[in-house]
């Protein structure tokens, strides 16, 4: 049996995973409103809860969602917005500018992994 390269495989579902990334980027940027429960242009860690336990979401709609918490502050470090520092919230602005930096990495990399996606 031979070796597989996992960096060769992960290049190889580089078009599938641009493809989700716009899926989830839709998904986000037409349920922020919905989400945003108390209307201040952020989403809270307890907001993203509240739609994670609501019961009406689809598996990928949770896996959206889930990955949203995992990587909250990390996703609000994206942007910097005026004012008081919001670590446990993410704006629009931090969700644009942090997909734009995941499409622009995986289609810089030739074959590397993509590490806006992991926990570093």
């Amino acid at each position: 049996m031979s070796e597989i390269d996992t960096d060769e495989a992960l290049l190889q579902f580089q078009p599938q995973t641009l493809q989700v990334i716009g899926q989830f980027e839709s998904f986000v940027e037409s349920q922020f409103g919905l989400l945003d429960l108390n209307h201040d242009g952020f989403l809270s860690r307890e907001e993203l809860w509240t739609a994670l336990y609501d019961g009406t979401r689809s598996p990928r709609e949770l896996a959206f969602l889930n990955f949203l918490l995992d990587r909250l502050k990390i996703i609000a470090a994206s942007y910097v917005e005026e004012g008081e520092p919001r670590p446990d919230s993410i704006s629009r602005r931090d969700l644009q500018e942090y997909f734009a930096a995941i499409k622009k990495e995986l289609e810089a990399s030739d074959d590397s992994p993509v590490g806006l996606w992991t926990m570093e």
